[in-house]
């Protein structure tokens, strides 16, 4: 136990003391470089170029990158879909990828503005409409292993920049496996009945709108969303900070090499 808490000592002087040498604002939020002029998001010019936006022909549903003259991808086409949107600024991979690991794992929680920052103008690119924000949830257990819920920090942030009301209206009644080497089907069996609503009154007839950080295969958002139409909700759109390429292999989504990456 002494040995958990010491170590959770070191850990948490090093994230101040690494704040303290990559100041917010002034530095690059990835590196840490200095910044010498102002930029969109916090980020250097070398931190920029590094970052891989999900553009060209996407899935009108999913978002994800197409590559065939497909009105859908296979994911999209198969299974069946209860959310009506998901957009996503950039593809996990690169600069992207290394500022999700630093926000979920790094204790980098202002790396959740500048991602929003980019989450929001795809919101507005794509004219979606949404009433109420609502985040994927966490059960105590992981909020307590990991200290924070990111897709909350992106959620609140993200409300700030769209002017929209968030709705803890989401929990997760129980703990699940590891997504991260699960199939696409193990993923949506993993996650069913996961997730319930709270609060119904404040859903029914809404257009609602899920923030995350990642987005894999969407077996996520889909149930999140499944259990919020089944609520009432009218619609329901989300925006993640990065997008997975992924591609099937039987139902198993081939993803970067990555220890970081869980959910989606």
């Amino acid at each position: 136990m002494k040995t958990n808490k010491t170590k959770e000592f070191v850990k948490n002087v090093m994230r101040k003391f690494s704040d303290l040498l990559y100041p917010k604002g002034i530095t690059c939020v990835n590196c840490g470089a200095e910044l010498i002029a102002d930029t969109r998001v916090d980020l250097c010019a070398k931190c920029t170029e590094g970052l891989v936006f999900n553009e060209g022909r996407r899935c009108p549903i999913c978002g994800i990158g197409m590559h065939n003259e497909a009105d859908y991808c296979d994911n999209c086409t198969k299974y069946d879909k209860y959310f009506d949107l998901n957009r996503s600024p950039l593809v996990y991979d690169g600069v992207g990828s290394d500022l999700i690991k630093k926000l979920k794992f790094g204790g980098k929680k202002y790396i959740a503005a500048e991602l929003a920052k980019l989450m929001a103008d795809e919101y507005y690119s794509e004219k979606i409409n949404a009433d109420v924000i609502l985040f994927v949830p966490m059960t105590d257990k992981e909020i307590k292993e990991r200290e924070y819920n990111q897709s909350k920090l992106l959620a609140y942030e993200m409300s700030v920049r769209l002017g929209l009301p968030v709705a803890e209206k989401l929990v997760k009644t129980k703990d699940t496996d590891r997504q991260k080497k699960l199939s696409a089907k193990e993923r949506r069996e993993n996650l069913k009945g996961v997730f319930d609503v709270v609060g119904k009154e404040e859903i029914k007839g809404k257009n609602i709108l899920i923030i995350d950080d990642v987005f894999t295969t969407g077996a996520t958002v889909n149930e999140c969303a499944r259990v919020l139409k089944k609520a009432g909700a009218r619609k329901v759109f989300s925006v993640t900070a990065c997008i997975t390429r992924f591609r099937t292999e039987g139902e198993r989504a081939v993803l970067p090499c990555d220890n970081a990456l869980q959910d989606g």
